[in-house]
């Protein structure tokens, strides 16, 4: 196959008003996911599904396997993190946010990637891998059998007994790896996955040098492994030698690792448990199965029925005695899987899948990581030269360009001369989903069409060619987008269905300008807190309330910081000055004085402000000292938060910290909102508040009117999972249960209050060009938190940058200019 030729194939339609989506199996599966469809086809009578062979196009090992199936299947087997090709697949994000009835939460941990990284298949099924023994070899070195919790330190010391000598030749081995592409050794010691957010490898950090060198020494240093040639990389093999199947079945091996898939209840001389934990407290990934859906189907919505529908189906028949665990724990208990178990397994597959890592070693990581071994073990190269020279010879996945994967739609009726269409313009991260909404607003409107676009930019700050659209206040009301959008006085008052009453006031505010409507509102970021739930149940302190203050605020981070040194609890701690960036709307600060005509940066007024966070640093110690270094503060509030050293922190930082360690933090976690200022304010901006928008030279303002109705009464329509909450403006729509579902009780709730009891701020008129003042208040306080410089002499040097800064953009007539403001700000500072 040549990198440029283009798949095409046609998906027929046997009934015409009904979608066929195509599903392949392996062969020998092809019984068992017959009477699925079965089934399936007589819960959707809409849908025909197609159950083919993957042999049909491909062979497993394939190095085109991915593409090939994904330009002839709609949904097909995928294992991820074992496999590559994800340009190839379809994120699966969009359908899992629309769907209220998947419960992600149902998902064995680990199984599911954190809500902010794409979904590129669905499990139904997992292996894992456990410790095999020997239990005469245990008995005959007088030692116990392991127990489910041992660790690696535990390991060595039974592999060092274990290991039998006769001369110089050994008799038996304390352990023989299994494989060493996905080592579970190596895997249980990664404090996170190897892969980095932009698709790079961590090769060259503490955990993966010592994760490395730690498993090299059981071959070189305490050699109570052997090394074998099948370990090595295909392009390093010599060839023949003994296997380590050989070693375990010649009763040579006296602990090793493999799936618990191979677990023979015959075999009564070997034991089980589970993989000694690290210093992380974690046993080995798993091996995941599941389905993935090609990038090219033309029936979305349909595939995501079929795959949720797989996911709640027992899965595969294995080709050994003991199957895969279900990915659900709902499809576990009702098909008895646990109870069914060979009781010599069953404690130490639970033990396991409870305490299991989420994936660590994907398939890119795999190879380098063998080579870097190889090169370690076989050339004496030290682990920190092996792994350095893999740095930069990582590849990540391109975009569709020359090969192309193509499953040609069905066709669709032509738009007839009387369809209605228009352009709508949303936010980058929002596209897949609002495309989705928009085949169902056309199953409504029959009439009318609706071609979803991306942005120029992120937030559409410039006049982009479309019809409507969807951006941020702050935005919109900013010239010259704001000068070309329509006011809405005239389709509320045509509509006699939707009206301004039904919206929040925080939010339709934001969106009136001498009483009329130039937006209609769409959601707002909410910003929240986290708090340890354990920590304050520990402690006696009482849990804070969602209409908690500032000072109440004080008085429980006082509370809950204890102890001193590298142990310290921090009643707060935040990776960045995030409570600080809400303090000029909460304390009610009027920065921008206008006495002069052109406006000014008045930092004095803000002295009350930066001394009052500047002392929860300083004075009373309850918040660890913030550098300024985004790196080291962002990286000593993680091991703070994962050391559960932390009592009270921003929503957004337990996102981030999640989402880099791919693992939920070990204790449980409360929601409440940020506490109120002294303003009756919680720091609400415009922002954090959305709006959808109808430009005005648009022939089609009733169709744009009819499509941001329907938009505003779908929760989906918004963010709804990630870092920050996004609350729908529409009142019954953020009471409905549909965004319950989406976000959970606790947090509609703390969102709720947050909508409720605060009004919204514009930074009491400080216009886009006065930006950098915000970034020299924020260093200001930065530098009076340290206690090297008084509040005064900071907001005085602070006042000194912005007045030469207000000085050059006069002098460029700079306001409207980011380009030429932005320069001014680089030459001051």
């Amino acid at each position: 196959m040549s990198d440029n030729e283009v798949i095409v194939v046609s998906i027929t339609n046997e009934e015409a008003d009904r979608p066929n989506i195509t599903l392949a199996v392996e062969e020998n599966s092809l019984r068992h996911y017959q009477s699925f469809i079965e089934l399936f086809e007589q819960e959707h009578p809409n849908l025909t599904v197609r159950l083919v062979s993957i042999n049909e196009v491909t062979t497993s090992g394939n190095d085109d396997e991915i593409q090939i199936m994904a330009s002839a299947f709609d949904i097909f087997p995928y294992n991820p993190i074992r496999q590559g090709g994800t340009e190839y697949l379809l994120d699966l994000r969009p359908l899992r946010d629309l769907d209220p009835q998947f419960d992600t939460n149902d998902f064995l941990p680990g199984l599911l990637p954190p809500a902010t990284e794409p979904l590129w298949a669905i499990p139904t099924g997992a292996a894992y891998y456990i410790t095999f023994f020997d239990k005469g070899a245990f008995d005959d070195a007088r030692l116990s059998h392991p127990d489910l919790d041992w660790t690696t330190d535990d390991f060595l010391d039974a592999a060092l007994a274990l290991t039998v000598r006769e001369g110089d030749d050994v008799t038996r081995w304390g352990y023989v790896p299994g494989q060493m592409r996905y080592p579970p050794l190596l895997a249980s010691q990664l404090a996170g996955p190897l892969t980095t957010p932009d698709g790079g490898l961590r090769l060259a950090d503490p955990d993966v040098v010592a994760a490395v060198q730690w498993l090299g020494d059981l071959f070189t240093v305490h050699q109570v492994s052997p090394w074998l040639d099948e370990y090595r990389p295909t392009d390093r093999r010599t060839g023949g030698g003994q296997t380590a199947q050989g070693l375990i079945n010649r009763g040579q091996a006296a602990i090793w690792h493999t799936t618990h898939l191979l677990f023979d209840e015959n075999e009564e001389n070997v034991g089980v448990t589970a993989v000694p934990q690290s210093l992380h407290g974690l046993t080995a990934e798993p091996l995941i199965y599941g389905f993935a859906v090609s990038r090219g189907t033309a029936n979305r919505e349909a595939t995501w029925q079929l795959l949720h529908f797989l996911s709640r189906q027992p899965p595969q028949e294995a080709m050994f005695s003991v199957g895969p665990v279900p990915a659900r724990r709902s499809v576990a208990a009702a098909n008895s899987y646990w109870e069914q178990l060979p009781d010599g397994l069953a404690p130490a597959l639970q033990y396991t899948v409870e305490n299991s890592v989420a994936p660590r070693i994907t398939h890119q990581a795999a190879n380098l990581l063998q080579g870097a071994i190889a090169a370690h073990i076989d050339d004496n190269t030290p682990v920190t030269a092996a792994l350095g020279q893999l740095l930069g010879t990582t590849d990540t996945p391109a975009e569709l360009s020359e090969t192309e994967v193509i499953v040609v739609p069905e066709v669709g009726p032509d738009p007839t001369d009387d369809t209605r269409q228009i352009t709508f313009v949303t936010l980058s991260p929002l596209v897949d989903t609002h495309r989705l909404l928009a085949e169902a607003f056309q199953r409504e409107h029959s009439n009318m069409r609706v071609q979803v676009e991306r942005p120029d930019d992120f937030e559409l700050r410039s006049v982009t060619a479309a019809d409507c659209f969807v951006t941020s206040v702050s935005s919109l009301r900013n010239e010259p987008l704001r000068a070309t959008v329509l006011t809405l006085e005239p389709l509320l008052e045509l509509d006699g269905r939707l009206q301004t009453n039904e919206f929040y006031p925080s939010m339709l505010n934001a969106v009136m300008e001498e009483g009329e409507v130039f937006g209609l509102p769409a959601f707002m970021r909410v910003a929240l807190m986290h708090y340890n739930r354990e920590l304050f149940e520990a402690n006696s302190i009482p849990e804070p309330p969602l209409d908690w203050m500032l000072s109440d605020f004080l008085e429980i981070a006082q509370q809950a910081t204890m102890g001193e040194g590298e142990t310290k609890q921090f009643g707060y701690a935040e990776p960045f000055p995030y409570l600080f960036s809400y303090g000029v709307t909460a304390f009610g600060v009027q920065v921008a004085d206008q006495s002069e005509g052109i406006p000014w940066f008045d930092f004095e007024v803000t002295e009350e402000m930066v001394t009052w966070f500047a002392d929860l640093i300083r004075l009373y110690e309850v918040q660890p000292l913030l550098s300024g270094n985004s790196m080291v503060d962002f990286s000593s509030f993680q091991e703070l938060l994962q050391k559960g050293q932390v009592g009270i922190w921003p929503s957004l930082g337990t996102e981030l910290v999640v989402g880099m360690q791919n693992a939920p933090l070990n204790y449980d976690i409360g929601t409440v909102t940020i506490p109120l200022g002294p303003s009756g304010s919680r720091g609400i901006v415009e922002s954090a508040i959305y709006a959808y928008a109808i430009f005005a030279d648009t022939t089609e303002r009733e169709v744009c009117w009819e499509w941001i109705k329907f938009l505003s009464l779908h929760p989906q329509a918004s963010p709804v999972r990630g870092g920050n909450v996004y609350f729908p403006a529409h009142i019954e729509t953020s009471k409905s249960k549909m965004y319950l579902d989406l976000v959970g009780s606790d947090v509609a709730g703390a969102a709720y209050t947050t909508v409720n009891s605060s009004h919204v701020s514009f930074h009491a008129g400080a216009s886009a060009w006065m930006r950098p003042g915000f970034n020299w208040l924020e260093i200001a306080y930065l530098e009076v938190s340290s206690g090297e410089v008084d509040v005064s002499s900071a907001l005085a040097e602070a006042d000194t940058k912005f007045t030469r800064y207000r000085e050059c953009v006069i002098l460029a007539d700079a306001f409207d200019d980011l380009e030429a403001w932005q320069m001014c700000a680089n030459q001051v500072d």
